[in-house]
């Protein structure tokens, strides 16, 4: 089988990721598309949604795709030590012993593979594939290390911008799911609102759930419900049925 393997943290997965992962199966006509879920991401100090949350989302947002399948060799590891992908690419190699590996990154990482830890070992074990966007030059790095291309439509798209508000760039049922379950609120609301409203809101949001707590109820809840009041302002339907929160999204 011809499989490919892309990894991130995928704090959310956003429409970027999955149109790059969908190009790609087209392109190297993939049998299965690994979506490799980082546990600690050398680049990255921390996530917001926790490990089992990140792959519900990976699987709302593939939900359609039979080729998709989320791996979840890093996060399963029981140390605290940080992951490379070396280490993925060889547990990976003994479960798909005589299946062609297809490692995936953007250009930017690309570019710079001849930093990253055991390189060359890395480029003997899979065929390193880089999505090939404007504005980035290939180099040397690419050439020496057998990179093949696919041209992939120019994305903007990160993790980071909807964290920041930008609610158009993720798929509208992880969003919903993200909100549902707490995810992002604070970052989310903060670009929207003067400093002082913000501790404001997070202050109310906090009284609510320990109130909430102290008489019984569901803490966590109860500090999403506050939230909500300030989702409708920003753009959302807020609908209470049978003291389930649902988030629709709504247009200006």
């Amino acid at each position: 089988m011809k499989i490919g393997i892309f990894g991130g943290s995928f704090d959310p997965i956003h429409l970027g990721h999955t149109r790059i992962i969908n190009e790609a199966i087209i392109a190297l006509q993939l049998d299965k598309m690994l979506i490799v879920p980082t546990k600690h991401n050398p680049w990255k100090e921390d996530s917001v949604a926790n490990n089992q949350q990140r792959i519900e989302m990976i699987q709302i947002a593939l939900k359609d795709n039979s080729k998709c399948e989320v791996c979840t060799l890093e996060i399963d590891r029981q140390d605290n030590e940080k992951n490379y992908t070396i280490d993925t690419i060889k547990e990976l190699k003994k479960i798909y012993k005589n299946d062609q590996l297809y490692f995936m990154m953007g250009m930017d990482q690309a570019s710079q593979f001849d930093k990253w830890k055991s390189a060359k070992e890395i480029s003997e074990l899979v065929q390193l594939v880089a999505f090939n966007r404007k504005g980035y030059q290939k180099n040397d790095v690419l050439n020496d290390y057998h990179f093949e291309f696919i041209q992939a439509d120019s994305t903007a798209e990160s993790s980071t911008q909807f964290k920041a508000g930008n609610k158009e760039i993720v798929d509208r049922n992880v969003y919903t799911y993200a909100f549902q379950n707490g995810l992002y609120l604070e970052n989310f609301v903060s670009g929207y609102m003067s400093e002082k409203r913000f501790k404001h809101t997070c202050s109310v949001a906090k009284l609510a759930r320990e109130f909430a707590v102290a008489n019984g109820i569901d803490g966590k809840k109860a500090y999403i419900f506050q939230k909500s009041a300030s989702l409708f302002l920003l753009g959302f339907d807020i609908l209470f049925d049978n003291n389930e929160l649902y988030i629709h999204y709504k247009k200006f």
